[in-house]
């Protein structure tokens, strides 16, 4: 069964993703000019595709840090924000070899072995620096990024609507 989009309050939804190292949340902010998905996942679900299912606004992605689970979803996408503290890691959680050796066990459907197969032809996406970004301006919605190292060195909290998400810096 495919994972739905989880409306938690307007204008905001979060996706599940499952993968290796377990379950994932994503996040897809909505404004009135453009959208923020906050983390890409483990990049085996079609998120240009089940975007397009919440808004069809331009979408800025950006990641909360560079591991597997959180950042491998950027190849889908032309632009993908991380810190560069981060780039490290992310180029190791989205090379080929590392991507096939995660992904091992995965089950004998056929449509995520294709993706797999995609994922491993388009990665590492190139992600863009977010060090000098402070604030993402979606049109009615503005999206503060605080830096806050711990899970890892790059690890980025967004605070919107009196909401902050955060990956996995709690953790």
């Amino acid at each position: 069964m495919k994972p739905k989009w989880k409306k938690l309050y307007p204008d905001t939804y979060s996706l599940k993703d499952k993968g290796p190292a377990g379950n994932v949340l994503m996040f897809l902010l909505v404004g009135s000019q453009k959208a923020l998905l906050i983390d890409s996942g483990y990049g085996l679900l079609d998120l240009p595709k089940r975007i397009r299912e919440v808004t069809d606004k331009p979408v800025i992605l950006v990641n909360t840090h560079g591991h597997l689970d959180h950042a491998n979803g950027s190849w889908q996408f032309e632009e993908a924000y991380l810190r560069s503290e981060d780039t490290e890691i992310y180029q190791k959680h989205a090379a080929p070899e590392f991507l096939r050796e995660s992904f091992a066990k995965m089950s004998d459907d056929e449509e995520a072995k294709n993706r797999l197969a995609a994922m491993t032809a388009a990665s590492p996406a190139k992600v863009k620096p977010l060090d000098e970004i402070t604030e993402i301006d979606l049109g009615n919605r503005k999206i503060q990024i605080l830096h806050m190292p711990g899970h890892t060195k790059g690890s980025v909290t967004y605070k919107v609507d009196n909401n902050l998400f955060c990956g996995d810096v709690l953790f």
